[in-house]
Order: C-alpha cells, then structure tokens, then sequence
C-alpha cells in the first residue's frame, strides 16, 4: 500500500509543475502520459499479487502430522519492490522529465529518500493469520486470511487525511490441502506435495485533492482544479508446491517451491475535476468539469466497470526455520519470486500440537 501513496504524491508534484499548459497539450499530451501510468501500475501491482497470496505463511514441518494434529499461527512481513518508481521515469509532461521531478524534489528535502527506495526497493508490510488442521492418511487442510482497514487507521491518525482520503481497505482468504509423503524420521525429513488458492480484494480511494489553478485559454487563466485516484484489485491465485524439513531438537530448517498461476483484475483511475464556476460562457460550451483517465476495458451486465485482466507466473522459493519451544513455534521465512524479481521476509509465531502430543495428554488425564 505505501507504494501508491508515494507514487500518489509524486504524481502530484508532476501535476504542479505543468499547471499552465495549453488546453491542447494538457489534454492530449498529459491524460495520454496518465493512460500509460495507469496501465503499468497495474502491471507492478499484478507481479507482487502472486507472492503475497501464495508466499509468507511460515509453516516449518512439512506436515502438521496425522489425525489428530492442529497448528494457527499469524506472521508479519514485508514484501521488496524493486524499482518501484520505474514508470514514472520514461514519462514526458509537456517536456517535464524525471530529471525535473528529481531537481524538485530535492529542493524540498525530499530526494533522499524518495531516491534510496528507487535504486534498493519500497518495503511493503503485510500480514497473515492461518491454520491447518491434520487428516488421517497423511492430509493436511488449512486456510489463510487477513483483513487490513487501513483507511479507518489512517483517517484516525490524522485529520488531515480524512479530508482527501475515501478509503484503504484490503482482505483476502484462502485454503490449501496437503499430503505427506514421508513423516519426519530419525535419518530422513518430511516432504510433502500441496496446492491452494487465495483470493485478495485491494481498495484504494482518494479524492479530491487540490492541484492548484489550469490554463484553459487566454480568457480563462485561474481554473480551480482537484485530482482523484482510485484503485480496485481483485487477485485470485492458484499455487501447487513442494516442501521438505528436517527437525533437529529445538530447531527446524525448511524449504519450499511453488508455482503460482495469478489473474489479477485491475481497475484504476485519476479523475480530474475543474470548477468552472467563474469561466466564460465559451468555456463552458468547451471544456467539461470531470476528465476520467482509466484502464476500463467496458462494462459488466450489471453495468460495473471492468478493468484490465493481467495473468502473471511466478516460481517462488521459500527457505526458513523455527525454533520449537513445546507447542509455540517461533519462525522466520525468506521467499523470492524468479518471474517477478521480487523478495519477502516474514516472522511468525504459531501453536502446533501433532496426534504424540495429544496422546501425551491423554496419557496425563488417565494418569
């Protein structure tokens, strides 16, 4: 999410600087530059879709053990976009380039740090909550999810915010089913095979914001003027994967392989939005007081906007461990996607209790 309240705020700035272009060139020079934005945020959103869905749940053994065995946990994380102001950069407003938007940028103390996340990466927290539940016969099913208002928490902590801000909103769920091949042993790991799906919904809203005055023609020079960004992602992902660990005491290293197969649909928009109260008769018969730039592709029966459908592959890696403290698991994952280029840590704390451990209690109980 903080990626798009940087690149938000950048676009802005480029917005501030070209305020008297002609109606011709801020038209159809800038609202073209817009659509090629549009589509590549899109297209960077996609590419991280399928390793937040399909990665970071820290799972340890390989298997939660036969009937009965029960494992929840929650992890947090942060997923590494690399070069995550790359469609920006090609961009020409009206023969503004990047080199400008840095020049400025530094002149109000911020291309320091505006520049150190565009050559090493924007860190993006995420979060999960999971559980799995053991089978008899060596399956495992589970289920992952998490919920994230963070309008709600944004618009909280400052007025400020609630004043442009529509709304954060992000959730996804989904489950998995597991089969062990082979139980931890003495000489040998575990491995297990498994597939899930996940399914993800991404909001994000502002409106409204104030860019200052637009040159519309020479009888209309002070055209007060605002600019909206709406965002709407729905990401459903498919995921087969291999895992293989090895307990060794307290401690217990794993490793993973997954294939994701991700359909992202994306629907985004700037909208523009002119008063024109105090503008000539003229203009009025000219210029309309609403511009929407979006990737919308048409409508649904229901008459919805449809966005573009990105399909995106990817190939992760995981490799992790847990340390094993009775049933509390505390543990720390590393994920890499070969497609996307992209990385993700993550650290996790989880309660695992397998079908010894509950015969141990049982055991207690008779006792």
């Amino acid at each position: 999410m903080k990626k798009f309240l940087i690149t938000f705020f950048l676009i802005l700035l480029i917005v501030n600087l070209f305020g008297n272009a002609a109606q011709d060139h801020f038209f159809n020079n800038v609202f073209y530059n817009f659509n090629d934005m549009v589509d590549m945020l899109a297209l960077d959103y996609s590419k991280i879709a399928g390793l937040y869905t399909a990665g970071g749940d820290i799972t340890g053994s390989a298997s939660a053990g036969h009937f009965p065995a029960f494992r929840a946990g929650a992890a947090v994380g942060v997923i590494f976009l690399k070069n995550p102001l790359r469609f920006i950069k090609p961009i020409d407003f009206f023969g503004l380039k990047w080199s400008d938007v840095t020049n400025e940028l530094e002149n109000v103390g911020l291309y320091s740090v505006v520049n150190f996340f565009d050559q090493n990466f924007l860190p993006l927290p995420v979060s999960y909550y999971s559980f799995d539940i053991g089978l008899p016969l060596g399956f495992t099913v589970g289920a992952k999810f998490n919920v994230g208002p963070l309008g709600a928490v944004i618009k909280g902590a400052s007025s400020a915010a609630s004043e442009y801000l529509n709304n954060i909103l992000h959730w996804s769920v989904g489950g998995n089913v597991k089969y062990t091949i082979m139980r931890d042993h003495k000489y040998f790991p575990c491995l297990s095979v498994g597939m899930g799906t996940q399914y993800s919904y991404t909001l994000f809203d502002i409106k409204n914001i104030p860019i200052g005055n637009v040159y519309l023609d020479s009888n209309n020079t002070s055209i007060p003027s605002t600019i909206g960004f709406y965002s709407q992602n729905n990401n459903t992902s498919i995921y087969f994967d291999f895992a293989i660990s090895k307990r060794l005491l307290f401690f217990q290293p794993f490793a993973g392989f997954k294939f994701v197969q991700t359909i992202s649909h994306n629907l985004t928009k700037f909208t523009v939005n002119f008063d024109l109260s105090d503008a000539t008769v003229e203009a009025l018969n000219t210029y309309k007081d609403e511009v929407v730039i979006s990737n919308k592709t048409g409508y649904d029966s229901l008459l919805n906007e449809i966005g573009k459908i990105i399909p995106v592959t990817d190939f992760i890696i995981s490799l992790g461990f847990e340390f094993i403290i009775k049933i509390f698991r505390f543990g720390f994952q590393a994920d890499f996607a070969a497609a996307s280029q992209t990385g993700m840590l993550t650290l996790g704390m989880r309660f695992h209790v397998e079908d010894w451990q509950f015969a141990k209690l049982k055991k207690k109980k008779e006792q």
